[in-house]
């Protein structure tokens, strides 16, 4: 897709598209709030983008400092799984927008 706005700063496009400059492509937890308030609507709500992983650079698996290890045994437990905490429903459900 090609248009006339374009930048690399999620939130400038959300408010682009709530400004009725037309389509973007959001994560999920910028956007769910303004669809179900009706403010956007979700026009491809079955595609999903590619996945992109997360990964960490550190200097060796020798010797990892406990921080570091605590830290991605963190990531891991929170990211790990197959929905991004934010897309579970269960999580979605205790939220207010």
């Amino acid at each position: 897709m090609a248009g006339n706005i374009s930048a690399n700063e999620a939130s400038a496009l959300l408010s682009a598209a709530i400004a009725g400059a037309g389509v973007a492509m959001q994560p999920s937890y910028l956007a769910a709030p303004h669809v179900s308030r009706g403010e956007l609507v979700a026009l491809l709500p079955d595609w999903q983008p590619m996945v992109l992983g997360i990964h960490a650079l550190y200097p060796s698996r020798r010797l990892v400092p406990l921080a570091l290890r605590s830290l991605l045994d963190f990531l891991v437990d929170r990211f790990g799984g197959p929905l991004a905490p934010w897309d579970i429903p269960t999580a979605l459900a205790g939220r207010t927008a």
